[in-house]
């Protein structure tokens, strides 16, 4: 090979890495096998939420490893190969190994976040953030003006965020029992975007049959908005039976006839009728990415 050769091949590469910046260390990064491959014992999974679970670490990994917004474009690229039904639920999970990796700076975790997966990674990151506080009423006095910093050019782009941000505080206000749910409505009320927040403490009650049985989830399904019921909560009651729309689309991996018939074994026929209206718009949601 000529000296000349020798030297354009030198230039080219110098370009790259000039030009693709944080890609360039990727495709260094796999020459090495510093980065991993994602487990071949997830793709057999049968239950699509066990499947999410199981590619949990490695999508945790590639964050850690390299960035969120690589792990969010791998997570749609498994959504757009249908190697995973859903991807927002994944999506979550790279959310919280952001926070993580910036040391529980909820801003830089947060502009590390892009949008897709229905905004999954922005509400991880705020679900994460919540239950990082030791004292659990301490966030209650907080949630008021917590997404008050969220900030963008953008006024549209600005008020989604924000909506983001509501909507993530409402999941982490339950996530693993850290609040009862009377006492994370309340939290909600104190909130900007009160509904949204309401979403997310709804959702995140819905998403933990998400892993039952196809039976149990059947018989389940009348009875997983009771808490809201029980207080007497109409709004949330409506916003819960909305959810249960959109988890029995992920459950049946958004086959909507199934999961129509599914909301049918809700008691009333308003709750079923919001319960089609949730599996409607999350088909419509799925299908614009």
């Amino acid at each position: 090979m000529s000296f000349q050769i020798k030297a354009k091949i030198i230039v080219v590469l110098a370009l790259l890495i000039i030009v693709i910046g944080e890609g360039s260390l990727l495709l260094v990064d796999h020459v090495a096998k510093r980065l991993p491959n994602a487990p071949k014992e997830c793709f057999e999974k049968a239950s699509e939420y066990n499947k999410w679970l199981c590619f949990r670490p490695y999508f945790e990994e590639l964050v850690y490893k390299v960035s969120p917004r690589y792990a969010m474009t791998e997570v749609k690229i498994f959504k757009e190969k249908e190697i995973i039904d859903d991807c927002h639920l994944n999506a979550h999970f790279i959310g919280e190994a952001a926070l993580e990796k910036y040391d529980f700076d909820v801003g830089k975790a947060f502009v590390s976040c892009e949008f897709g997966c229905i905004e999954g990674c922005f509400h991880g990151v705020m679900e994460r953030f919540v239950r990082y506080e030791a004292d659990p009423y301490s966030v209650v006095s907080k949630v008021k003006g917590m997404c008050d910093s969220v900030s963008s050019p953008n006024r549209q782009i600005e008020s989604l965020l924000k909506s983001q941000c509501a909507h993530g505080i409402g999941h982490g206000l339950v996530a693993h029992n850290f609040l009862p749910i009377a006492d994370a409505l309340i939290a909600c009320r104190e909130s900007a975007a009160e509904f949204r927040c309401i979403g997310g403490v709804t959702m995140e009650h819905v998403e933990q049959y998400l892993a039952l049985e196809e039976n149990e989830f059947e018989e389940i399904l009348p009875e997983v908005c009771a808490p809201f019921e029980e207080l007497n909560d109409l709004d949330a009651i409506q916003i819960c039976m909305g959810n249960i729309g959109v988890a029995v689309m992920w459950y049946t991996k958004h086959d909507l006839e199934l999961s129509k018939k599914l909301c049918e074994n809700l008691e009333k026929s308003e709750y079923v009728n919001i319960c089609k209206n949730g599996a409607e718009e999350e088909e419509i949601t799925n299908l614009a990415g």
